[in-house]
């Protein structure tokens, strides 16, 4: 039963990870191009406060990346979880986001 219990905390913890890594590189990743869409998935991931903020900004943001044509992509450079508890884990993320607008690369 051990070993049984030990691999589903595994798989969770792989899985708090993966959804913690993810979720950086939605919110570093924006295209002008498709700002919209970019846009649309964050706010899809994202809850609480944060959903009402950025919702509440998005709009102005959208214009903003289009007029200025700016682009972000972000890779994660490492990650780990802080805790886990229950359903809940708290995760660490270290992203390298390379930026260029229509003003400079």
């Amino acid at each position: 039963m051990h070993a049984h219990e030990a691999r589903q905390s595994t798989q969770a913890n792989g899985l708090y990870l993966q959804a913690a890594r993810q979720g950086a590189v939605n919110l570093t990743t924006i295209d002008y191009h498709e700002a919209d869409v970019d846009i649309q998935r964050i706010l899809d991931s994202a809850t609480g406060t944060f959903y009402d903020v950025f919702a509440q900004r998005s709009t102005p943001f959208v214009d903003l990346v289009k007029q200025t044509q700016s682009k972000a992509v972000g890779t994660v450079a490492e990650s780990g979880l802080e805790s886990v508890t229950g359903d809940e884990a708290k995760a660490i993320v270290a992203v390298k986001v390379i930026t260029s607008n229509a003003a400079a690369a």
